[in-house]
């Protein structure tokens, strides 16, 4: 097995922020089996999951910053192993893997950021507190409404992800969100900005 080199922080930093846009251009596999041809990236997916968090953390008075960060790194760990849909899971412990990811991406940089990182992760996979409810629920929601935008633009296989939504959400928050962008169609504001 080849020894891995010893990195400066510096070199940690570059790394982490280059395997960050690695997922500009890793896909959501689970819209791939839906029929989606071009499917959104896990950045995609997870910059709106972290402007979900934080309205739904603000809603719920919780500390919206904070749940906003846990968001934007939640799929970090997918720059290395991809985003596994549900079938894959079957097969593979995605959350051994996610551990092992998540430290080795976390090794070489500075203390005090590989603390704040690998706490936000942990707080996120134990499911523990209120916070990381919060969270999931964004995750949820998020891959909700993405589904919803799918079919309204024609992509049929899409409609089990969003079939019985609400059931999966925790807060009430999330679930009034869910409700008022299920209702309306996802165009609809830009057509009422333009005049359209």
């Amino acid at each position: 097995m080849k020894k891995k080199r010893k990195q400066n922080a510096g070199q940690a930093l570059a790394d982490l922020i280059y395997e960050a846009g690695m997922l500009k251009r890793t896909p959501r596999s689970g819209w791939l089996v839906a029929g989606v041809q071009k499917p959104e990236s896990v950045a995609d997916h997870s910059y709106r999951c972290a402007v979900l968090a934080f309205v739904i953390a603000s809603l719920e008075s919780a500390d919206a910053e904070k749940a906003m960060a846990i968001a934007l790194f939640h799929d970090l760990h997918e720059a290395r192993t991809g985003d596994m849909h549900k079938m894959a899971k079957r097969y593979v412990d995605p959350y051994a893997a996610e551990g092992t990811v998540a430290e080795q991406q976390t090794a070489g940089l500075p203390h005090a950021l590989k603390r704040t990182l690998r706490a936000l992760r942990t707080e996120d996979r134990e499911q523990k507190s209120r916070l990381a409810k919060i969270v999931r629920d964004a995750d949820i929601l998020e891959c909700l409404i993405q589904a919803k935008e799918y079919y309204e633009n024609g992509i049929r296989g899409v409609k089990p992800f969003f079939r019985n939504g609400e059931k999966m959400l925790a807060t009430e928050s999330a679930k009034t969100l869910w409700r008022a962008c299920r209702e309306r169609p996802s165009h609809l504001w830009w057509y009422e900005i333009s005049g359209r």
